[in-house]
C-alpha cells in the first residue's frame, strides 16, 4: 500500500496528478491537499478565486479517482509549509505536486513554481512533480 498525499491549487493540477497516478490498486490511499492562503478573507476578487479554485480542485481529485477514495483535506496557511505538515499528518509515502501556481512570483525556480521548489528543498519523502502549463 502506498500512500500519495497530492497538493492542488487547481482543476488542472486535480488532473495532471490523476493522469499521472492512473493505475492505483484498491489499497493505495489518497489525500489531496488544498491550501487557502492564510488570511485570506475573500475580500478581493483574487482571494475568492483562490478559494473557489481549491475547493474545485478538491472536488476533481475526488471525481477522478474511483478507487481508492479520495480523503480531502483543506488547509489554510503558508502552502509549502501546509504541504509539508499534511504529508507529515498523513503519513504520506510521496507527495504529488504541479509545477506551477497561479501567483506572479510563483514562477520562480525554473519553471517549478515556488511552493513546489520549497517542498522539494524541505522534503525527505519521494516527490513527484507533473506538469500543469
Amino acid at each position: 500500500m502506498t500512500r500519495y498525499l497530492l497538493a492542488v491549487d487547481s482543476v488542472h493540477t486535480a488532473a495532471a496528478a490523476a493522469d499521472a497516478l492512473d493505475s492505483l490498486d484498491a489499497e493505495d490511499a489518497v489525500v489531496a491537499v488544498g491550501v487557502v492562503p492564510e488570511g485570506a478573507t475573500g475580500a478581493d476578487a483574487r482571494e475568492r478565486d483562490r478559494e473557489r479554485d481549491v475547493d474545485d480542485a478538491l472536488n476533481a481529485v475526488r471525481v477522478r479517482f474511483a478507487v481508492p477514495a479520495v480523503e480531502p483535506d483543506r488547509r489554510e496557511g503558508v502552502p509549502d509549509e501546509e504541504i509539508l505538515a499534511a504529508a507529515a499528518d498523513h503519513g504520506a509515502d510521496r507527495i504529488v505536486l504541479g509545477t506551477r501556481g497561479g501567483a506572479p512570483d510563483d514562477r520562480a525556480a525554473g519553471g517549478l513554481g515556488g511552493t513546489t521548489a520549497a517542498v522539494l528543498a524541505s522534503t525527505d519523502r519521494p516527490a513527484l512533480v507533473v506538469p500543469t502549463t
